[in-house]
């Protein structure tokens, strides 16, 4: 039986200089189609602005297009999007891993942009995927499928691929398959499903295939090799806090002094899933789920001489509060591509107090802070501004609400300010998020943006002077002076 998926397909405008690669959705169709999956498109108004790199747009867009309970139907919505403020390595992203609702398609990405038909099916392909829950993790047969990272699709030949993937098929669920590959002649035809994926969507309720039903279903990795020349260290700012407070870390990679220059990803992130980040408790073990995924490309090299750092403001994730319970913690990083893990941390929980220990402020932050809980910002708000509470926390709090909540840009400042302080985490990611803003808008100074440009690049290359980001960086510095000149 198949299960029937609608989607609706809207594109930035800036995209339309694209538009003679875009992807055709008769092929998608027909591709999914092998797999007992009935695609049906239809368009969309075009975006006048990228929303892709805001939080605050990107709750907007849930609430606008998602079903009002979490069994009925509702059409998924793909973005043809332009450039990822993460860098042109990013092909993809699911935009809401709690609903599966919404994923992007950056076709200015490098992969895209310069690739051919089969690698713009497959970045396609791959992105609907996520959407119905198929996860990396789900590609693990002995050859490259679908759902692999595009570096190992990149490799493949994929009639060869097609050619090995029938012929370890069981007799009666080929013909489909065979009706698709038309003997090696169809183009695009890109990678098939891993029987992984298969048996997921065939297997699984509707629910945990469907768009919107049920949240992304993320994987444990499998544990790290203790050899690694890599050393990954984990710092933890406070490792003593409460119900309902946030915390700082950072995650440095370095190599040993006599070790060979080393291929890390391009894209190091726990937003990209080359970062994980596990929790450990007597109520069990789990990962951190970042509320989106990015879908990246390519490496680096790591040397002997160079360190790479990430640093995060951690309060919750797609699932919930890290932290949810009082108690002891133990919390470690890894990195699954090149087999390395770092100490574990030990972490301890107490109960919330005054401040914080609001039943509704509590609540609140455990269902992940929703953005239509008008109710549950407001109570944030004031936390935020209360002086009884921990800077850092405040601080935090501020970040969450700059960025999730499209309110006056002075009243977001006083929030801030009041706040006394950002850490390095929710300061690298509003930088990012005001000069998106500020570029769409247009509301800033040309000395403010130049500013804010400078202030942005400093603070990444602080942490990494390879960082992604300073793509979008030069992009946005190249566009201001085009701008000043006229």
């Amino acid at each position: 039986m198949s299960l029937n998926v609608p989607m609706l397909v809207r594109t930035l405008s800036d995209a339309r200089t694209n538009n003679a690669q875009f992807v055709s959705t008769a092929d998608l169709a027909a591709f999914y189609r092998v797999w007992g999956i009935e695609l049906s498109f239809q368009t969309g108004p075009d975006f006048s602005y990228d929303p892709t790199d805001d939080p605050a747009e990107v709750d907007e867009l849930r609430q606008q297009y998602q079903p009002s309970s979490l069994n009925a139907a509702a059409p998924a919505l793909m973005i043809m999007a332009a450039t990822c403020s993460k860098g042109a390595h990013v092909n993809g992203m699911l935009l809401d891993t709690k609903r599966r609702g919404i994923c992007a398609i950056f076709t200015q990405s490098t992969r895209y942009a310069t690739g051919n038909a089969e690698t713009r099916f497959e970045i396609a392909a791959h992105e609907i995927g996520h959407m119905l829950n198929l996860v990396h993790g789900f590609a693990d047969a002995p050859y490259p499928t679908a759902m692999n990272q595009y570096d190992q699709r990149a490799k493949a030949n994929r009639r060869a691929v097609w050619q090995q993937h029938i012929a370890s098929t069981p007799v009666n669920e080929r013909a489909g398959m065979t009706g698709f590959f038309k003997d090696g002649v169809r183009s695009p035809m890109g990678l098939p499903l891993s029987p992984h994926c298969h048996q997921h969507i065939i297997g699984a309720p509707a629910h945990q295939v469907l768009p919107w039903q049920s949240q992304f279903n993320d994987v444990i990795s499998e544990g790290a090799d203790v050899d690694s020349p890599v050393e990954l260290q984990l710092s933890i700012g406070r490792s003593s806090i409460e119900v309902g407070q946030s915390i700082d870390i950072s995650v440095t990679l370095s190599l040993s002094v006599d070790a060979a220059p080393l291929a890390i990803p391009q894209g190091l992130g726990l937003s990209e899933g080359t970062l994980e980040l596990h929790i450990h408790s007597e109520a069990g073990s789990r990962k951190y789920i970042p509320r989106k995924l990015l879908c990246t490309e390519g490496t680096r090299l790591l040397t002997s001489r160079g360190k790479v750092r990430r640093s995060y403001s951690l309060l919750g994730d797609a699932t919930g509060l890290l932290f949810p319970q009082q108690g002891a913690y133990r919390v470690e990083v890894r990195l699954p591509a090149i087999g390395a893990r770092s100490e574990k941390i030990d972490v301890l929980v107490g109960k919330p107090t005054q401040e914080l220990a609001l039943p509704k402020l509590q609540a609140f932050l455990a269902s992940g802070m929703p953005s239509e809980d008008s109710a549950g910002w407001l109570l944030l708000t004031q936390a935020a501004k209360n002086l009884k509470i921990d800077r850092a926390v405040r601080a935090h709090f501020a970040s969450e609400i700059e960025s999730r909540r499209p309110i006056n840009a002075a009243l977001t400042a006083g929030i801030v300010a009041a706040a006394k302080y950002e850490s390095p985490r929710s300061y690298q990611k509003n930088l990012l998020l005001r000069l998106s803003r500020e570029a769409r808008i247009a509301s800033g100074t040309k000395s403010a943006n130049a500013r804010l440009i400078e202030e942005a690049e400093s603070t990444l290359r602080a942490d990494d002077d390879q960082h992604p980001s300073l793509e979008f960086i030069q992009k946005l510095r190249a566009t201001s002076a085009r701008g000043a000149g006229k």
